[in-house]
């Protein structure tokens, strides 16, 4: 029995591969709504992930990923200022965002978020795109995450009302990734 467990120990991590992200083709984003009527979307443009990729499956087997708070766009630099200011996102005291994976079930995986020091379960649509190679022969893997998270449960923009800004905040990532060399 332990030499069975062992093998099905080895057969997983043999079929388990390190992804590296390819930032130009990758997206960490986010869409909440303001006045109730309009979407307004915004990204963050540094962040890191580790992805352990069964490409024998199809399946991600580990994830986290870690953004840096101040790296927020939403494409109005004084809507960004304000962002990083202690009410929404405290970037002097608050450097990350972290996603740790805790499991997965058929197309959703679930995670613990951390934002701004406070930890919480999240679940996280997730697609498997597909496989392509780019135009230099590396070979390309896509995946998407869609996801629901209210803001007041991370103590962000706590004080701002909800007819002003939703908190309901739709978390939208888009990767494309290689295998790590």
């Amino acid at each position: 029995m332990r030499k069975f467990l062992l093998l099905l120990l080895f057969i997983g991590f043999a079929h388990a591969d390190w992804m590296q992200l390819d930032k130009d083709h990758t997206n960490v984003g986010f869409v909440a709504k303001h006045l109730g009527i309009a979407n307004v979307a915004g990204r963050f443009e540094d962040y890191d992930a580790a992805i352990d990729f069964n490409k024998t499956t199809n399946t991600i087997k580990s994830l986290e990923a870690v953004i840096k708070v101040s790296s927020i766009n939403t494409q109005n630099r004084a809507r960004d200022n304000n962002l990083t200011k202690e009410i929404f996102f405290d970037t002097k005291k608050v450097k990350s965002i972290v996603f740790k994976m805790t499991g997965d079930d058929r197309g959703v995986i679930y995670g613990d978020l951390r934002i701004k020091n406070i930890t919480k379960p999240v679940k996280l649509n997730y697609i498997y795109n597909g496989v392509a190679q780019d135009d230099t022969g590396v070979t390309k893997y896509s995946f998407s995450f869609v996801g629901d998270i209210k803001r007041k449960d991370f103590d962000v923009g706590k004080d701002y009302p909800t007819a002003l800004i939703s908190d309901d905040v739709r978390i939208v990532i888009d990767v494309e990734a290689s295998l790590r060399k």
